[in-house]
This record gives structure tokens, C-alpha cells and sequence, in this order.
């Protein structure tokens, strides 16, 4: 990468990340995946793509993604991508960049003909960190040739999947207090507190202080 085009990568970086620090809650995941987008296009890259694995550490699961036109996208349902050694790389911290899928190790047979399915000839993967625990991985990918990407790039990437992996945190905080307010409004509209306790009534469990809808019949 030439001094000139780092600079603009450094530029285009900073932007990024201000962009993600910026997005309003309604427009995160759009955001998110406008981030990705310009990245991809920027590095001259095919694909670039979100995996995380939560709890689950069996097999990272994509939950945001762009594609360039013409190459194969990432499954709509959320299904896990089978690459068992790049999942070890990632979970052990470290950068996984290959430009050739068939120089890939002999323990990357999994990962290999995963890669082949989706079409993939060369990629760089950088994990998501967040409160020193990987929880997922950067992945940019290239369908159409060999991908040739500069370890001089690893900084600002390594700065973008920290971005990412705050704005999926706050994507998930987003997703809980949205589950709690949908049942304390069921909760309201049943007429009782979430925090009393049930009790017996008649042989039958009631919540103390709870109307009609809730008395025997």
C-alpha cells in the first residue's frame, strides 16, 4: 500500500469509526453494514462480514454482511459457518489472512472446502474483542482473485473490529431492554406487578393483587 493510499485508509478509518460512534439506536444495523460496505469497496475486496459467537463458542454465526454484486452472499438465516481452524485463530487472538485457499494448512481441511463453497480465494479475518473476551470476527473477504492485503492495514482494521464489536454489544443491550419493556407492557396489561410473587389460590397460581382476568372462575 503506497504512503498516499494509507493515508487515505487512515482517513477513511477515522471516518468509520465515527460514523458507528455516531449512529442513532433505529439505523444501527444499517450503519453497520454502510461501514462494511465501505470498507470492502475501499480495500477492493468482494465481501466483508460480522460473525459472532456469543455463548456458543461451536461455530461462528454471521449477523451482518455486504456483498459486491455477482459473488456468492452470505445466508440470509444466520447459518454457522464451518471453519473450525480460523474459529481457533480467531479465539486465541490472532489475525487469520490467507491469498490462496489451496496454501491453507493441512488442519484447515474444514475451513478449506468452506471457503470453496462460498466461492472465496482469499481473506483476512481480525477478532472482535470486547472486555478482553473475543466474541466474534471481522472477516473480508475476496471472490474474484487473490487477495493481497498489506499488514500495514491491520492496525486500522484491528481499530474498526473493536468499533464493531462495541456497536454489537450496544446492539444486544438494544435487543434486551426491548424484550423487558414488551413484558412489563404485558405485565400492565394484565393488571399486575412484575415483582410480586405468585401465591396459591384455590389450586391455582395467582399473582397477589391481580384483577379479574386473574381471579377463579
Amino acid at each position: 500500500m503506497s504512503s498516499r493510499k494509507k493515508l487515505r485508509f487512515e482517513a477513511l478509518t477515522a471516518g468509520l469509526l465515527a460514523r458507528l460512534v455516531d449512529a442513532a439506536d433505529a439505523f444501527l444495523d444499517s450503519e453497520i453494514e454502510n461501514v462494511l460496505a465501505r470498507l470492502a469497496k475501499f480495500l477492493g475486496l468482494d465481501q466483508a462480514v460480522l460473525v459472532l459467537w456469543g455463548d456458543d463458542l461451536a461455530g461462528p454465526v454471521p449477523t451482518h454482511s455486504w456483498t459486491a454484486p455477482g459473488c456468492k452472499p452470505v445466508s440470509a438465516k444466520g447459518e454457522r459457518a464451518r471453519v473450525p481452524w480460523a474459529h481457533r485463530q480467531s479465539l486465541a487472538g490472532k489475525i487469520v489472512r490467507f491469498s490462496d485457499v489451496e496454501a491453507l494448512p493441512p488442519e484447515a481441511r474444514a475451513d478449506k472446502a468452506f471457503f470453496k463453497r462460498a466461492g472465496i480465494k482469499g481473506l483476512i479475518s481480525v477478532p472482535l474483542s470486547r472486555s478482553r473476551r473475543i466474541v466474534g470476527a471481522l472477516m473480508l473477504a475476496s471472490h474474484h482473485a487473490e487477495a493481497t492485503l498489506p499488514k500495514v492495514t491491520d492496525h486500522q482494521l484491528t481499530l474498526l473490529a473493536s468499533a464493531f464489536a462495541v456497536m454489537i454489544e450496544r446492539r444486544q443491550r438494544q435487543s434486551e431492554l426491548q424484550e423487558r419493556l414488551k413484558y412489563e407492557t404485558l405485565i400492565a396489561e394484565l393488571g399486575c406487578s412484575p415483582h410480586q410473587p405468585f401465591r396459591r389460590r384455590g389450586g391455582r397460581r395467582h399473582r397477589g393483587g391481580s384483577k379479574a382476568f386473574l381471579q377463579d372462575v
